[in-house]
């Protein structure tokens, strides 16, 4: 839990979040509960299991402790050619990036006395005094308090050189650039571990000096890139406007042979306003039609064999880029199993991942084509977009069974492809409304939608397979996966139906207050119902997982001294699965668990009454059983599932700017006196749980803030 890369504010909120309200956190060694920091912190029982104590897991004995420094310089050199030829110039751009990293981490088991009542037959939320013969001792999942150094130091250096010529002949302008660009970086890492102290202290010297409770381990890391970059435009009278570039980028991580990617991109524009046919038509100032046609080369490896876990078991709305290993393209051995010979232990080696040759770049294609128009004045304008991106030759792996006595994993190859499409409008109006007051509106949308064109699947997905509705082809990355809820069992007559069809779910009978489910699958995953739903019954809930539409608009207004600006923001066509902090790989579960039984469930939302009961049949929640079943509300399921659209006004900012009389009595140039604030309200069905911005239930929120301030410039 203490690791640098797993610990979360989160985790703190969550824990906090779900403690219960009648329990203290500490009390004095009578049970008085205690408003501060006492020898007796508490565990409390939420049903058959016990939870940590989060505040003196924060004020207790252990702590993570970082301590960062950073350099960055740019250096930059202009030198105007001129004088050999006109309109020639050229820049040289160099920049150093240093980071030093000091990591301390510090471990100790958290000792909390078990919650005892007072008056269990009574009032059972009085504690007695603490029994040190019951206690619990919480280790975070480590097997010994440990204490842990991390050093960390990486550099970066950048050197850009540009060549360019800017030059108007009449009419004609042109310009043109050639650059080269050189990055690389570098850096070590070093660890050292000490386990099983003699004492609590956080000093190595207290540490076990035996080889199982000390340890240490180093890496270094390097990579570099070259660059060649072109750019040449020509524009006519501005009303034909057309550009051609490319970049040639080789890159370490791919062999001689393949190391080099050329990346070609072409665009044109042209000024419809500016022709002479459209010159009685006044009301109308710019219109430009436009269209591109671009390339760039990726580093992107997909983990197929993640993806298709992630993709058939939990909520699939993360990113699942890794980084290419360097140098996959040759023969490698990596440490194996250790082995006794006589008195001495040797380190195995076998051999790695096969190697693969022909690992290179992929390649992002887009195709573009939009349109500018302003009119009235200038007082209304707008643009229309719509695009196609495709990523091709993307490194992923191939979904091969090999036998056991292979030896080794294949190595990953260039084959699959994944593809966008999507347009985009944006408009804008400014005005004035009088002499003092001036405004404007704006607004912008854009949709787009996301599928797999080509990757590689297990038979079971293809066409013909009993599972080819869930396949990856045709479909977008992010979807939600789980059962379909047809609803809750609210009345007897429901629950006899169902129990006379002999149906059960995950083995189990239904029962009252109980939700069931679809049965679309057999053993095996053979297509039609068995009269029983389990694992086999598993369906795509949404292909909205992730938003299809984003937009946001605002405005300023503008009355004398006085100015306001705000913007709202917001999605649609977007599905979330409520659910809670649950997952251990970074994601999360749907649904909630009942942990804690019947007495004090863990999560609040089952402590609302809002749960089914004998009394309120109609209930939005499931009933209390104490169980975490699919039955009982855990897990991806549909009922869980609500629309994630929302709008959020984002940021409002109220000035006042102080006269010019005053401001040049006191030596300044401009002064504004201002209010803002971020994230004020959001309008969305999924405030039901949590804000729609948030990642689950228990998860850390997002925060509005409120900033007062004076800008002064001099």
């Amino acid at each position: 839990m203490l690791s640098v890369e797993s610990q979360t504010v989160a985790d703190l909120y969550r824990c906090s979040f779900n403690w219960p309200r009648t329990y203290p956190f500490y009390v004095e060694a009578d049970g008085t509960p205690a408003n501060r920091v006492t020898e007796y912190p508490l565990e409390v029982p939420v049903g058959s299991w016990n939870m940590w104590n989060v505040i003196d897991q924060i004020v207790g004995d252990r702590y993570n402790k970082t301590r960062d420094r950073k350099f960055n310089g740019i250096l930059t050199l202009d030198i105007s050619l001129d004088k050999l030829i006109k309109g020639l110039s050229t820049k040289f751009v160099g920049s150093y990036l240093a980071t030093d990293n000091m990591n301390k981490q510090y471990l100790t088991f958290q000792n909390n006395y078990t919650f005892i009542s007072r008056d269990p037959s009574g009032n059972r939320f009085i504690p007695a005094a603490p029994d040190p013969t019951k206690m619990s001792v919480f280790s975070f999942n480590n097997t010994q308090e440990f204490l842990d150094y991390t050093t960390q130091t990486y550099w970066e250096n950048q050197l850009n050189w540009f060549l360019n010529y800017a030059n108007t002949f009449g009419k004609h302008d042109i310009n043109a650039s050639v650059i080269f660009e050189h990055w690389q970086r570098g850096g070590e890492q070093i660890n050292a571990r000490g386990e099983n102290p003699i004492t609590h202290y956080d000093q190595m010297f207290v540490y076990s000096n035996d080889r199982d409770y000390r340890w240490g381990d180093a890496v270094e890391r390097n990579g570099g890139r070259l660059s060649w970059i072109g750019r040449a435009s020509y524009n006519y009278a501005q009303k034909y406007i057309g550009e051609v570039s490319f970049r040639y980028d080789g890159n370490y991580l791919f062999p001689e042979d393949k190391r080099w990617g050329f990346f070609p991109s072409i665009s044109a524009g042209w000024r419809i306003s500016e022709e002479s046919f459209m010159e009685s038509v006044d009301w109308l100032d710019n219109l430009k039609v436009r269209a591109s046609y671009g390339t760039t080369g990726n580093e992107i490896y997909i983990n197929n064999a993640r993806m298709r876990e992630i993709y058939g078991t939990i909520r699939n709305d993360f990113k699942i880029n890794e980084k290419i290993s360097p140098f996959t393209y040759l023969p490698n051995y990596v440490t194996g199993e250790s082995y006794i010979f006589g008195t001495g232990k040797y380190i195995g080696l076998t051999q790695g991942a096969t190697p693969n040759p022909g690992v290179t770049w992929a390649t992002s294609t887009t195709y573009n084509a939009g349109i500018d128009a302003t009119v009235l004045d200038n007082r209304l304008s707008g643009s229309i977009d719509g695009f196609i991106r495709v990523e091709s030759n993307i490194l992923t792996t191939r979904i091969v069974t090999l036998p056991d006595n292979y030896g080794q994993s294949l190595a990953p190859e260039n084959y699959a492809q994944r593809s966008w499409r999507g347009i985009e409008f944006e408009g804008m109006w400014k005005d004035r409304a009088s002499k003092d007051v001036s405004y404007s509106v704006y607004g912008n949308i854009g949709y787009t939608v996301d599928r797999w064109d080509k990757i590689d699947q297990e038979a079971t997905y293809l066409p013909g397979g009993s599972l080819e509705d869930m396949s990856l082809v045709g479909g977008p990355l992010n979807v939600i996966t789980g059962y379909n809820t047809l609803g809750m069992i609210r009345t007897q007559e429901q629950l006899d139906e169902l129990l006379a069809s002999g149906v059960t779910y995950w083995g189990r009978k239904p029962y009252l207050g109980g939700l069931y489910f679809e049965d679309i699958r057999g053993d095996g995953y053979s297509k039609g119902p068995d009269g029983k739903v389990d694992g086999n019954d598993i369906q795509i809930l949404s292909k909205s997982a992730y938003p299809k539409i984003n937009f946001g608009f605002g405005g300023s207004v503008t009355w004398k001294n006085f100015v306001v600006d705000l913007h709202f923001n917001g999605v649609g066509k977007y599905d979330r699965m409520v659910g809670t902090s649950g997952g251990g790989d970074g994601t999360h579960s749907g649904g909630f668990a009942q942990y804690g039984g019947t007495v004090r469930p863990y999560f609040p939302i089952w402590a609302t009454g809002n749960s089914w009961t004998i009394d309120n049949p109609n209930a939005p929640y499931p009933a209390v059983v104490g169980s975490s079943w699919y039955e009982s509300g855990t897990g991806n399921q549909s009922f869980w599932i609500r629309n994630g659209a929302y709008v959020r006004l984002k940021n409002l900012n109220v000035g006042y700017n102080i006269p010019k009389a005053v401001t040049r009595l006191l030596g300044l140039s401009s002064a504004q006196v201002f209010f803002n604030g971020t994230n004020l309200f959001v309008i969305s069905p999924l405030t039901e749980f949590h804000d729609p911005e948030q990642d689950t239930y228990d998860s850390y929120p997002l925060m509005r803030s409120f900033t007062f301030g004076l800008d002064i410039k001099f």
